[in-house]
């Protein structure tokens, strides 16, 4: 599982493509993936993620966005939904983050 390594979160920092990989690999998540991300500053991300039609990556597009601050604030929760309706929340803080 991935760290945040400052208060700002970043895709390298997080390690999103390994918490997405356990999620439809051990979790049996299945494509496209919704997320939310959420900031305790209410900053606001939302988007899926969808397999590439050239390689094993994943896609991802934003949907929508609130900004009223630039960065994200952590503890942030992250929600992602499969098409099948399974759900995660993934707590983002300064410690590894954890699934609920």
């Amino acid at each position: 599982m991935g760290t945040i390594k400052s208060d700002e979160m970043t895709e390298k920092d997080m390690d999103v493509p390994e918490m997405l990989e356990e999620l439809i690999n051990d979790r049996g998540f299945k494509l496209p993936l919704f997320f939310v991300c959420i900031s305790t500053n209410g900053r606001m991300t939302y988007g899926r993620y969808d397999a590439s039609r050239v390689s094993d990556e994943l896609i991802d597009t934003v949907l929508c966005e609130y900004m009223p601050e630039k960065e994200f604030v952590l503890p942030a929760n992250l929600l992602i939904v499969d098409s099948s309706g399974e759900s995660a929340r993934i707590v983002l803080s300064t410690v590894p983050p954890s699934f609920h």
